[in-house]
């Protein structure tokens, strides 16, 4: 009995640790959306070969459907201690990003002034319209991709791995940042998994097992 309380003490602990790690990346992820204004003067660090990108709308779909790739991603690893890890990891990169939106706003001048019409369009000046061009460096999207890919890859989660890949290609292509943004963000995503580089694999015996 002592042995079993003790394995359902730390279920227990394991639970509320995973739903402060929720609340703060839901927490930050809405303070991001509650303050993403547009500053006067927000500071342009777009480069001459933005320009040279071209606009693909069809791939603001793809730039979309990664919001339901991380709950998957959440899903699958839903047994294992990496769980943990890639939330502390994701709210952790969302309140850096708010920090340094407000500490140095950058904004996004490359969107086109002029669109024709069709689905991908609508979904592109949906997407404008919801997302002011303002807080983009670094770009949380990539920030956030780089470590759903760490995870993913080192959980052999292949095509979700191989999906993150895209997710800074298709913020270009969408004209949603340019690549400083872009550069910027793989830097700190990759800062922030070397500084708990040291966490392994595993957890509490009786609670975290394979799936």
């Amino acid at each position: 009995m002592p042995f079993a309380q003790s394995i359902k003490d730390k279920e227990n602990f394991l639970y509320v640790k995973r739903f402060y790690l929720f609340f703060i990346l839901l927490s930050a992820s809405t303070t991001y959306m509650a303050t993403n204004v547009l500053s006067p003067n927000a500071i342009d660090p777009k480069l001459f070969l933005d320009d040279m990108i071209p606009l693909i709308p069809f791939t603001i779909i793809i730039y979309h459907l990664w919001y339901p790739g991380i709950i998957y991603l959440i899903y699958k690893l839903r047994f294992n201690k990496d769980l943990d890890n890639m939330l502390r990891d994701l709210a952790l990169a969302m309140s850096i990003c708010i920090f340094i939106y407000k500490l140095l706003p950058f904004c996004v001048s490359v969107r086109p002034e002029t669109l024709g019409d069709g689905f991908f369009i609508w979904a592109l000046k949906l997407t404008y319209m919801m997302d002011a061009p303002s807080s983009s460096m670094p770009s949380s999207h990539v920030l956030l991709s780089c470590i759903c890919y760490h995870y993913a890859s080192k959980n052999d989660e292949k095509y979700l791995a191989f999906y993150n890949t895209l997710i800074p290609i298709v913020t270009l292509t969408t004209k949603q940042h340019v690549i400083a943004d872009v550069f910027v963000a793989i830097i700190f995503g990759y800062f922030i998994l070397f500084r708990f580089k040291k966490d392994t694999k595993g957890g509490f015996d009786g609670i975290y097992y394979s799936s």
